[in-house]
This record gives C-alpha cells, structure tokens and sequence, in this order.
C-alpha cells in the first residue's frame, strides 16, 4: 500500500485550504498533462475540524490571533522528496524540468 502522511494546519478561516489546491492541479493535470500526476500526492481526506474540542485545545491560541483559525487535517499520499540519494541524476533533471513545465 501507499505510505500516507496526516497533515494539520491551524489556518486562518478565509485562506484556501492546501488540499484544495491540490485537488485543483490534479484535476487540470488529469486532462491537461497527466504526468503531472506522478508530482501531486493523492489526497485521501481532507476536513476542518469545527468541533468545541478544537475550541479547547488552541482556545490560547486562537485568543492572540486577530483573525478566524480553523484545524485543517489532509491525509494524502507520501512522496518521496528530491533530495532521495537514490535519484539518478537523469531522474532529478526531469523532476526539475516537469516542475517548471507544469
């Protein structure tokens, strides 16, 4: 199976949230450029926590920020970073010219 990764993220309430993003680039990478897709991480799940219990737990936080917070939670694939030691050279060049195409 996949390796996932939970992300959370106390953000503010008017930003667009990441896994919204990513869902975005899937989306036009799906009809546009579909190698994309190899770069952007499936995303399995992703929520805002509205609960009282969140309220509670950064209830200190939430208090010294002038703006509306809300937890974020995405879980997502896990990609392999570009740093991997087991990246040819060959590989790393196409990883950097498929980002910059994208």
């Amino acid at each position: 199976g996949k390796d996932l990764v939970i992300k959370w993220n106390w953000a503010p309430r008017a930003r667009t949230a990441e896994s919204a993003c990513v869902l975005g680039a899937r989306s036009l990478a799906e009809t546009e450029s579909p190698r994309m897709l190899n770069h952007l991480p499936d995303v399995f799940y992703a929520g805002d926590m509205e609960s009282n219990a969140v309220l509670d737990i950064f209830g200190d936080i939430a208090s010294n920020n002038s703006e509306e917070r809300v937890l974020r939670v995405t879980v997502q694939e896990r990609l392999e970073p570009l740093k991997d030691p087991a990246l040819t050279a060959d590989e790393l060049e196409k990883a950097f010219r498929d980002i910059f195409e994208c």
